[in-house]
């Protein structure tokens, strides 16, 4: 049922015919629109200012509109604002508190040279360029604690997984580094995103400009921003930069799940290689003994609405005509919705990862208790003897399948009774050599490729996301300091005019 009032639209006043009010109703966007309100006021000063500049309009209305504006922001600051949710949009309510103010034949210019459709695209550009920032601060936070948790790890050795089943010998450092790693691309595309957000589409208009004399670059100067979208039609009717940002969320929602599974597991009986702290976990409410990794689970299962956010602008978007649509009005519900789920569920993880508790022993005697040396075997073999590395192969998968004591196809004595009967070859290494070669360090560090799991690797990596970290920090401070002083440089530049 849509519900029956009298809804005031400014713009529809001497219609023949007023709208009527279920269809002014299922119209609004007022309550969406609140996420963009301060945006919408810095967005309107700047304009305003502009227009005073280009004397499209006087001294003094230029200081009586800006004196209500000032005194708008300042109750939605100081929180004594109030929303009057029978206007079709944020927009016109704005507009319409200046006019009450200080009459139409002043607050009526405030929209001079200037339509809602640049007005709001403006408002979205201005609120995500603080998004990308807010959530890339947060996954820098994410990864200082990955970066501890490595650090502590160090010297506890693991199985490392395909397919679910132990692979290779590995160090859990390795872990948490690679969130690290999969992290740091995350931020490098969000600060990507920021660039290409950081746009001003105001002065478009409708879709065609204006015959005003204004002043685009003066207005992106004002706002903060790094250039104008020069062709009016893109500035309007374009959402790729919505859709990409939204695809950037997805991506970090997808190595999200696979954090929370991973950890699921990890933290399951069977595994016990870590346990979740009780103040992120959850009894069952019929078993006592069970404590559940419902935290996990739950930032798992959030992330689907960031996965139907991206799917939701993908079918907005898809096959709309050149031009503004009001089906770009929906746009702002999943890019809420996704950075608020996005933000609340790296804090989650953050603590998780804080007071998380690591079991090594567990993890070493699960390394101990499988044939988890058997490809270090095999290339040991290929480096010294005249087998080929398919032969080696083949040899270990035979002794792997005849013995199930890891110490019996560590047996020199096996090792060269099963290469003779199968290739009808000598092979001569000796048993110490292959006692060496079931020594955890001994083995991790002869592999030498870059990346792999030794100490020394592992210390290179903890160095260079540690680089990364403090240089993403540095640039996104300088980022946020731009926005925060032409901020403080408009609202000082008002207060000037209107003092």
């Amino acid at each position: 049922m849509f519900e029956k009032r009298i809804m005031k639209n400014l713009l529809d006043k001497y219609r023949k015919k007023p709208i009527k009010s279920d269809v002014l109703s299922y119209l609004s966007s007022i309550n969406e629109d609140l996420w963009i309100l301060e945006e919408d006021l810095l967005g309107t000063i700047a304009h305003v200012v502009m227009l005073g500049e280009q004397n499209i309009i006087s001294n003094e209305e230029l200081k009586d509109i800006l004196r209500e504006l000032r005194n708008i922001l300042n109750s939605i600051k100081n929180g004594t604002f109030k929303v009057n949710f029978d206007y079709e949009d944020i927009h016109p309510f704005i507009e319409n508190l200046v006019i009450e103010k200080i009459g139409i034949n002043k607050g009526g210019k405030i929209h001079s040279g200037r339509s809602r459709n640049d007005q709001v695209a403006c408002d979205i550009r201005l609120k995500v360029r603080k998004e990308i920032l807010s959530t890339a601060s947060l996954l820098l936070e994410l990864i200082g604690t990955l970066l501890k948790l490595a650090e502590n790890s160090i010297n506890y050795y693991c199985p490392l997984y395909t397919h679910l089943q132990r692979a290779q010998l590995g160090i859990f450092s390795q872990i948490p580094l690679n969130y690290c790693y999969q992290l740091s691309r995350m931020i490098e595309r969000l600060i990507n995103c920021f660039q290409e957000i950081n746009k001003n589409p105001l002065g478009a208009g409708a879709i065609g400009g204006t015959s005003l004399p204004i002043n685009r670059k003066l207005v992106s100067n004002l706002l903060g921003f790094d250039g104008e979208i020069v062709n009016s039609v893109d500035a309007v009717s374009s959402r790729d930069h919505i859709i990409f940002t939204l695809m950037i969320l997805t991506l970090i929602a997808n190595c999200f799940t696979r954090i929370a599974e991973d950890f699921i597991i990890y933290s399951s009986k069977e595994f016990s290689f870590v346990e979740i702290d009780d103040s992120y976990a959850s009894v069952s409410s019929a078993m006592p003994q069970k404590k559940n990794p419902d935290t996990l689970e739950l930032i798992k299962g959030k992330m689907g609405r960031i996965y139907g956010g991206l799917t939701q602008i993908l079918f907005v978007s898809k096959g709309v005509f050149t031009g503004y649509s009001r089906d770009f009005q929906e746009s702002k519900i999943p890019l809420k919705e996704s950075f608020d789920t996005i933000k609340s569920s790296i804090q989650m993880m953050t603590g998780i990862f804080e007071t998380i508790k690591l079991n090594p022993t567990n993890m070493r005697n699960c390394a101990d208790q499988s044939n988890i040396l058997a490809l270090d075997l095999a290339e040991y073999l290929v480096l010294h003897t005249d087998l080929s590395f398919r032969e080696s192969h083949n040899l270990i998968g035979a002794l792997v399948k005849k013995f199930n004591d890891i110490n019996e196809i560590f047996n020199i004595n096996n090792l060269k009774t099963t290469c003779k009967e199968i290739f009808n070859k000598t092979i001569n290494i000796s048993q110490k050599e292959l006692n060496f070669l079931q020594n955890f360090d001994y083995v991790l560090n002869q592999r030498k490729s870059l990346g792999a799991p030794n100490q020394i690797n592992i210390e290179i990596s903890i160095k260079e996301i540690k680089e990364k970290k403090e240089n993403y920090i540095e640039k996104i401070q300088n980022l946020q300091s731009k926005i925060e002083k032409s901020e403080k440089k408009l609202l000082e530049k008002a207060d000037r005019i209107i003092a």
